[in-house]
């Protein structure tokens, strides 16, 4: 078994997630959330397939030194925070659901270093015992408009703190 502190370069997991296209399911993971991650840490992207369960959960953990876990176009089913579903239009990935709740989980236990962004960050909530809002315009009182047609123009810079990760 490798030893993830004797890269060279930091090995980060990213999990993809489920996408139709043509008729056929494909795993997939956004172009947007990979340079960057690279291009900061200077890590070695390890993309993970989260369609196949979580039999060799424990196995992708010991190749890596820490865990990304990105946005993606689909909602954590509600279920899994004991909700009923209040958005049944909207896209869900019940299988990458399943696998990064049980992959924040390991990687605590294993003391990794953790980021969410987004729906991973949602990932992370609900892994730990959190609820979300579905819709947060029509459940919060006073919501702050996080929904944009164009993530991109909304894009916000991050401040890195030091000794966070």
């Amino acid at each position: 078994m490798p030893n993830p502190s004797s890269h060279s370069k930091p090995v980060v997991l990213m999990t993809m997630g489920a996408q139709a296209r043509s008729g056929h399911a494909y795993q997939v993971m956004t172009h947007k959330y990979i340079p960057p991650l690279v291009e900061l840490s200077g890590c070695v992207p390890l993309l993970v397939p989260t369609c196949c369960g979580t039999a060799d959960l424990e196995q992708y953990l010991d190749l890596v030194d820490g865990v990304y876990l990105s946005g993606a176009g689909s909602n954590i089913d509600p279920a899994l925070y004991g909700q009923e579903n209040l958005t049944p239009e909207k896209a869900q990935d019940r299988d990458r659901d399943l696998f990064d709740i049980a992959l924040v989980r390991a990687a605590l236990d294993r003391g990794l270093p953790l980021l969410g962004i987004c729906r991973g960050m949602q990932e992370i909530n609900v892994a730990l015992g959190g609820t979300l809002y579905q819709d947060i315009a029509t459940q919060y009182e006073e919501p702050e408009i996080h929904v944009h047609e164009d993530y991109d123009k909304h894009a916000h810079n991050i401040t890195w703190e030091a000794g966070s990760g």
